[in-house]
């Protein structure tokens, strides 16, 4: 169902507009609102028995057709103040056995008398559901004021219809690491994730790994839907918003900075410039990059982890790409002077690294005054990595048995980093930096 998200829970599940809110009360006890808040839809997960039950406070909902029919009469009456408007009925052609009721509030005389205009004021609905499947029953209600809770009703049926119920749905019995690749598709959109193991993920050949996700799903598994939404709106580049008009090109000309993006995780183009198929009108949407190497890319965004500059921005500023360069080029070398790197000669290598976390540290990878400092201690030939946005690695070693192990450690720096750049090496040369000839790259995606 296009443009909505998936809710999951213990025992099931179903899918709701993307802009609704999902709140998980209990492992088996959801409540949907929509973005007014009027709107509001709870679903709860009951047990079946074929223990004959007219309890309203028996959790456990009876398998017969008749007693169920009494269990749900039983169970509006709980509700306060409702009045059923027609008895529960059986809806045909639904996917599970499913009884609905109307009701509204019951209004007493006063309030009858000082309601001066139903149309400012208008009395709440209510819908009922009690869906039923082998050995698991849904108890939905839904309630909103009148006009309201009509104009949801498509709404209400395409919640109902999405719904999954039984043992073989449900947070339970399905692995954590496919239900995050099946919400992360949904979510993003993006068709090429896949689960590596337990806790890694695959982006377009970019590793992912999701072991915080994991710890907060064996937590509140209840969250999972929203928590995996919002890793990867963090992970993933997204389309900047524009630029509020105030900030022109000498605003920000000081503060914009390159920063290396893995071709995976670089948005697809915006809805708007997918249907306008003009070249100019994608340009003008889209992030500026230059490919480089090992499948990265270079964007410029303003200040440290900042909005990415897309080609309206440069339009709107009337600034070209090789000015965008130079400033972006010229704020990380000021900012990287007074800088050093650390490290020295262990045994059979040498290696050098910066010894604070920085948002940039890798994208100084870029800077020749960089690699020219390190040239004195590590040769005019040596490796770089950076497995993390905020590691930049430099090292030299003669021996191939040590550099397999220099190379494995960079893996393993990258497979738990928090947010990746890659898990190749870099080889620095006299005439520039080429990539992992052991690992060619594949040709990255560009939108300039």
């Amino acid at each position: 169902m296009k443009g909505w998200k998936t809710v999951l829970s213990e025992s099931f599940t179903t899918k709701v507009p993307h802009d609704y809110t999902v709140i998980a009360l209990d492992k088996d006890v959801v409540e949907v609102q929509d973005p007014s808040g009027l709107f509001v839809m709870h679903m709860e997960y009951r047990p079946t028995t074929t223990r004959p039950t007219d309890k309203a406070d028996d959790r456990s909902v009876p398998a017969g057709q008749m007693q169920a029919y009494q269990f749900m009469r039983t169970w509006i009456k709980s509700f306060r103040d409702i009045r059923l408007s027609d008895d529960a009925r059986q809806v045909v052609g639904s996917k599970y056995l499913t009884l609905t009721a109307l009701g509204g509030e019951k209004r007493n005389l006063l309030q009858k008398l000082t309601r001066r205009n139903s149309r400012r004021d208008p009395s709440r609905g209510y819908r009922f559901w009690m869906i039923r499947h082998d050995d698991s029953a849904l108890l939905v209600w839904a309630f909103a004021p009148l006009p309201t809770l009509e104009f949801t009703r498509v709404i209400q049926d395409g919640i109902l219809t999405a719904l999954q119920l039984g043992k073989d749905v449900g947070l339970k019995s399905r692995p954590f690491i496919q239900t995050v690749v099946d919400l992360a598709k949904e979510h993003t959109g993006t068709p090429g994730i896949t689960a590596i193991d337990e806790q890694t993920l695959s982006i377009g050949g970019v590793k992912i790994r999701v072991a915080q996700l994991h710890e907060t799903w064996l937590a509140q598994p209840e969250n999972l839907a929203e928590d995996v939404r919002e890793f990867f709106d963090d992970l993933l580049v997204e389309e900047p918003p524009e630029i509020a008009g105030e900030d022109g090109w000498p605003q920000v000309r000081t503060r914009v900075l390159p920063a290396l993006i893995p071709h995976a995780l670089l948005p697809s183009l915006s809805p708007s410039a997918k249907q306008n198929d003009a070249e100019d009108s994608r340009h003008r949407s889209s992030i500026i990059t230059e490919p480089w190497v090992n499948d990265l890319l270079i964007g410029y965004q303003i200040g440290r982890s900042g909005r990415y500059i897309t080609h309206a921005d440069l339009i709107r500023w009337d600034v070209a790409v090789e000015t965008l360069h130079e400033h972006a080029a010229a704020n990380l070398t000021r900012s990287t002077r007074k800088l050093s790197m650390s490290g020295g000669h262990s045994d059979k290598y040498t290696l050098f690294s910066f010894p604070v976390d920085d948002a940039m540290n890798s994208s100084r990878i870029l800077l020749e005054m960089v690699q020219s400092n390190l040239r004195p201690h590590l040769g005019t030939t040596y490796y770089m990595a950076v497995p993390d946005r905020q590691v930049l690695l430099a090292f030299h070693s003669d021996d191939q048995e040590t550099l397999s192990w220099l190379r494995h450690q960079v893996e393993i720096r990258y497979a738990n980093a928090a947010d990746p750049i890659s898990d190749r090496l870099f080889l620095v040369t006299p005439d520039g930096i080429v990539g992992d000839v052991r690992r060619p790259s594949a040709p990255p995606k560009t939108n300039t």
